[in-house]
């Protein structure tokens, strides 16, 4: 067992968690096109967080200025007018891909990145663990 806080700098009562919850608490991000209103019209789920390593490194950010906002661990929102530099730089997320599963959860994603670019009032939000 270990004392864990849910934000540092926060003050609040510590919790008792088990050791192994980081181990739970990994489970990747979520992908959702949603509507103007934050509502979900559709959503991917990456649970092996097989995203993460297909991503840009932070070293290559100034490269992928529109990949390298994604983070892991928060939420990251693209409106339709930023779709098209996104999917340019996709391209080069899906040359890494080396499994077919990686090739499907990619394939997911550009999928909602193409509706969000042709449909109004639509978002792409990567949605962290």
């Amino acid at each position: 067992m270990k004392t864990h806080r849910s934000k540092p700098g926060i003050d609040m009562l510590a919790a008792t968690i088990p050791s192994d919850f980081a181990i739970l608490s990994n489970v990747g991000l979520e992908i959702q096109l949603q509507d103007e209103c934050g509502g979900r019209i559709q959503s991917v789920a990456d649970p092996k967080n097989l995203l993460t390593d297909l991503l840009p490194p932070n070293e290559k950010r100034d490269a992928y200025p529109m990949l390298a906002g994604i983070d892991p661990y928060g939420d990251t929102v693209f409106n339709p007018l930023q779709i098209p530099r996104f999917l340019s730089e996709w391209v080069d997320v899906v040359s890494k891909a080396r499994t077919e599963e990686d090739r499907e959860l990619l394939s997911k994603i550009e999928r909602l990145a193409r509706r969000c670019a042709d449909e109004v009032h639509t978002y792409l939000k990567f949605i962290g663990d």
